[in-house]
């Protein structure tokens, strides 16, 4: 059995939620019919949190290398990558796989060297082997598909800084249950009741959850009127925000504290006062526990990879927060395993509807601003 807890933080105190009884303790059946993929996905996911951290602030220059697009991969992607599928594959065999990291055009060397972070009694050859299934389109055939993030924020996570483990189920290309570790976690960023590293897990429907190591369960979204009640199908109970109380905070991606000019004058537009840099998509955590208002997401006009969204984007509405492409529609993945229009950008916010899809309008005129400025 895990604990739940109903508690006092800030953020808990912004939702007014009526007729609503916690059982002090209850077990995984919280996430109804996707238990079992919640389960298995959180065991494998709680063991890579503490060998991230193990490995944290000893990586050596020789175990990071760079992509062909420029970014940064270290041994654990790979290791985790292929653990991660590993797991999940014993329980769920007919389950399709899209993971970032492809293993074609890795040396022998570098492969050597993430061998040495795979358990003694798995063969590394296996794993290899099961790589060589992993898909990078999801045609219509393809009912059930695990995408996975095994380091999201590499560049964090190679400079000791904040990055996630990040997973996610996609049926029929939706998602319908992400497990997320926040392994750098930090309470000033969220205000729930504990610090250290975080699994953040959701399922559809049944509200969005932060884990601790010791498996005590919090919720960040309350829908039941009682938690008891879950199997026998009673309707999710609406949940009222106050607005006004979240943090005027914009979530972006450098750690270095720079913004882009296109996102300080969309700070000036939407009249938002404070930003908080952090790498990864830990950004979406911040933003569904309240302390920040805004995240957009943008790649250099880019399509964005199903990855870096599905992991946070059913959680965050989940929360009662808003995702969308700029242009306001749904996020949808394609069959090539991007996010359909995301090539102008994803708007996640804790705004209300309407004030949602003002800030999409204000972030595409954000980007003709910004042109006309370096005319």
């Amino acid at each position: 059995m895990c604990k739940i807890y109903d508690h006092t933080c800030n953020f808990f105190n912004l939702f007014k939620i009526s007729h609503l009884t916690l059982m002090s303790r209850i077990s995984m059946e919280v996430f109804g019919e996707y238990q079992k993929e919640i389960e298995v996905m959180y065991d494998i996911i709680h063991e890579l949190v503490h060998k991230s951290l193990e490995i944290y602030h000893s990586l050596r220059q020789e175990q990071v290398k760079i992509k062909r697009d420029g970014s940064v991969v270290s041994i654990c992607d790979f290791a985790f990558q292929m653990l991660i599928m590993h797991h999940v594959h014993k329980f769920f065999k007919d389950d399709k796989f899209l993971g970032e990291e492809e293993f074609n055009g890795i040396s022998d060397e570098f492969l050597q060297k993430v061998a040495e972070l795979i358990p003694k009694d798995i063969d590394i050859n296996v794993l290899l082997e099961e790589q060589k299934h992993t898909i990078r389109h999801i045609t219509n055939d393809m009912n059930r598909v695990w995408v996975v993030d095994p380091i999201d924020g590499t560049a964090g996570f190679t400079t000791n800084g904040q990055y996630a483990i990040a997973t996610a189920l996609l049926v029929n290309r939706e998602t319908v249950l992400s497990v997320t570790a926040w392994p750098g976690h930090n309470q000033k960023y969220t205000n729930l009741p504990f610090g250290g590293p975080a699994i953040f897990c959701c399922a559809k429907g049944r509200g969005a959850f932060a884990i601790d190591m010791e498996k005590n369960i919090y919720p960040v979204h309350l829908p039941y009127k009682d938690p008891s009640q879950i199997d026998q199908g009673f309707p999710v109970d609406p949940v009222n925000i106050d607005h006004s109380k979240i943090k005027n905070a914009l979530l972006f991606s450098d750690a270095t504290g720079n913004m882009s000019p296109r996102y300080i004058r969309f700070m000036e537009l939407m009249g938002i006062v404070d930003k908080i840099p952090i790498i990864s998509m830990a950004k979406a955590f911040v933003l569904a526990t309240g302390n920040a208002v805004l995240f957009p997401k943008s790649h250099k006009g880019e399509k964005i990879f199903v990855w870096d969204v599905a992991p946070v984007e059913l959680f965050v509405r989940e929360a009662g927060c808003y995702v969308t492409t700029a242009d306001g529609k749904p996020v949808r993945c394609s069959e090539f395993g991007t996010i359909e229009g995301s090539e102008i950008g994803l708007i996640f916010s804790a705004y209300d509807e309407e004030k949602h899809k003002k800030a999409c309008e204000l972030f595409i005129n954000s980007a003709s601003d910004t042109k006309r400025s370096n005319v």
